[in-house]
């Protein structure tokens, strides 16, 4: 119904006179510079009063027309009808409400969109297009009149959120606090214009860094780099993130006495999700880049040291076996006839069971250990984020590791326990007991027989007469023990990192978590590339070596593999006390089968990383 301040509607002669009016207006063919049809004319009649008031939604408004506002209107070119389709037919001066005018009609893409978001979804206020792009005055997007302009979008949009608007004009995102030449973001960089989606859906708050990576590439990229950002790619949403830290739409630079990250604020902020923090542990880089020597020189040399460290073993590894594996191929004749023994004659007890079950229980936690870091350092990767489905979401993983990494512990101390003991029984001191020549300890010895195995591959001398212990097994040994205390000392740093902070700068965290992470690399690709071959896939030894399962390894191959430690047991008499049947046959299959299955995981983790590796972060 339509009424002018109180009076009545129109009369018939005043229509009919306001009508010729416009009549002789139009034909000249122009109206505020632009041309109209004879349907907007007698539109214009009626809507053109100032005074004009109607009803929608039981509320009075204006409904007027401004001409000059319409003809710098986007849509300054379309017919009233073409919007107000119901009006097609209508007598007129029409007393009926219109319907809300369907947008979609013209711009279905953008209300397909529209459809699935918070503001219809939520029936906000009964939401509408106008309510964003005005009515008849719609102004192009790079027009600064127009409403969602980046100067009025964020006056627009506080309309409804009033406290937000408020909070981010005193940002730095603000024009009216940053002056720069630079494009500053508005409410759509972040929030989309018309997929607008709830802030606390799955999956938010990682589509919130890839809004900040927009703008904010380099500090994204390092972000992905820490903890929080690989568990993030795990599927943990409850992690902290940008906002967590700088703030939603109150950020302010950091010199700012009021941003959440200024000296008097930072302590509060991290409490948040460490409730022990304190300013030392504030001191952690969550942006630094180890590529940057002037800025991070600690982090920088500390990368490169472990970059060199991993490169260079791994590289002298795979020469020292590429060059045993051809002289094992070229001297075949010398142990293929093992494999037909191996599973006759008379048995020897190399490893006893005490080793064998602590051997086993390594085994499970490097595993187990191996399986959930190295999903969280490869986070990116397709493999990684199923794995870590796989155990049940991050949390459970990081549990998993944590008792990976406890049993591991527990395995050294028993070590540590066991030779202690041994050495007791034996009545040595410990020098002599570590000098003895049955010791995994480094001698001179072993020098010597590395020295003679490069001359043996090469065809420039006989093969060694090896001991108890060669050195390539005393380097593995070493390894693990170099593995446990490095990897140990770092994981604790970054478990328990506001306790160690308390005496250590909060730099600290970050060099951990780069020694952590490339040592357990250098781990991994070792035990399962070098390791598996010195032990396993060597030709004289392939399929698989069971000894350390079994315990048992025939008097033919060890005449051939430790002659050395054969012919001392000889003499010593030692030999014939040690005398074991063979393994039964059932127990020994379901030890192939398990060892194979340790084999193939191994190997196929090896090879998720290389492939990740590979991909890189795309």
């Amino acid at each position: 119904m339509l009424r002018r301040n109180g009076r009545t509607e129109l009369t018939q002669k005043t229509f009919i006179f306001r009508r010729l009016i416009y009549a002789v207006i139009f034909l000249t063919g122009f109206v505020g510079g632009t041309a109209r049809s004879q349907e907007n004319q007698t539109c214009l009649e009626c809507h053109s009063d100032p005074s004009l008031i109607g009803t929608c939604g039981g509320k009075e408004i204006s409904v007027t027309v401004d001409l000059k506002i319409l003809s710098a209107s986007v849509h300054a070119s379309l017919d009233c009808i073409a919007c107000h389709q119901d009006l097609a037919g209508a007598a007129l001066p029409h007393t009926e409400v219109l319907k809300s005018v369907d947008c979609g009609a013209c711009h279905d893409k953008e209300m397909k969109e529209y459809r699935d978001s918070i503001h219809a979804t939520l029936g906000v206020r009964g939401a509408r297009c106008s309510d964003c792009h005005g009515t008849h005055g719609i102004i192009a997007l790079n027009d600064p009149r127009s409403l969602i302009s980046a100067t009025h979008i964020s006056l627009t949009c506080g309309r409804c959120h009033r406290v937000v608007e408020e909070a981010f004009r005193r940002s730095i995102h603000s024009p009216v606090i940053s002056h720069t030449c630079e494009k500053l973001p508005t409410c759509v960089d972040c929030h989309a214009a018309h997929a607008l989606k709830p802030h606390d859906r799955q999956g938010a708050r990682f589509d919130m860094m890839t809004q900040c990576g927009k703008c904010h590439v380099m500090e994204v990229e390092t972000f992905f780099e820490t903890y929080h950002g690989k568990v993030l790619r795990l599927g943990l949403s409850s992690v902290a993130t940008c906002t967590d830290c700088h703030g939603l739409h109150d950020i302010l630079p950091i010199s700012h006495p009021q941003s959440h990250l200024s000296r008097f604020n930072v302590v509060a902020t991290c409490a948040r999700c460490h409730p022990n923090a304190h300013y030392r542990f504030t001191g952690y880089l969550a942006h630094a880049s180890h590529y940057n020597r002037q800025k991070y020189p600690l982090l920088f040399y500390t990368f490169w040291g472990m970059t060199a460290l991993l490169v260079g073993t791994l590289s002298f590894a795979l020469l020292h076996t590429c060059a045993w594996v051809w002289r094992l191929w070229r001297s075949r004749h010398l142990w293929q006839h093992l494999k037909l023994t191996a599973e006759t004659g008379k048995f020897y007890i190399r490893f006893s069971l005490f080793q064998r079950v602590l051997h086993l229980v390594m085994l499970f936690s490097f595993f187990i250990l191996a399986l959930t870091g190295m999903a969280i350092k490869f986070s990116y990767a397709p493999w990684a984020q199923f794995l870590s489905r796989m155990f049940g979401g991050h949390n459970p993983m990081a549990g998993l590791h944590h008792v990976g990494a406890m049993t591991l512990f527990f395995v050294f101390c028993v070590h540590l326990w066991d030779m202690r003991r041994r050495k007791m029984k034996s009545g040595l001191s410990w020098l002599r007991f570590i000098r003895h020549p049955d010791s995994l300890a480094f001698n001179s010895m072993d020098l010597k027989e590395f020295w003679n195995s490069i001359k043996w591959f090469f065809n420039l001398g006989p093969r060694p007469h090896y001991g108890r212990y060669t050195y390539w097994e005393k380097f593995d040994y070493f390894a693990v023990l170099w593995g446990v205390a490095l990897i140990g000392s770092t994981g604790l740093v970054l478990w328990f990192p506001e306790f160690f902070t308390r005496f250590l700068p909060g730099e600290i965290i970050n060099v951990a978590a780069i020694i952590h992470s490339d040592e357990a690399l250098l781990a991994v690709a070792f035990i399962f590339t070098i390791h598996f071959f010195n032990t396993h896939f060597r030709p004289d030894k392939f399929p698989m070596d069971l000894a350390i399962f079994t315990g048992r390894v025939s008097f033919e191959e060890m005449k051939y593999d430790k002659p050395r430690e054969y012919e001392n047991l000889i003499a010593d008499n030692k030999l014939e006390c040690s005398i074991a049947t063979p393994f039964p046959p059932s127990y020994e299959k379901a030890i192939r089968i398990f060892a194979l299955a340790a084999l193939i995981i191994g190997l196929t983790l090896i090879g998720l990383i290389m492939y990740a590796m590979v991909l890189g972060h795309r």
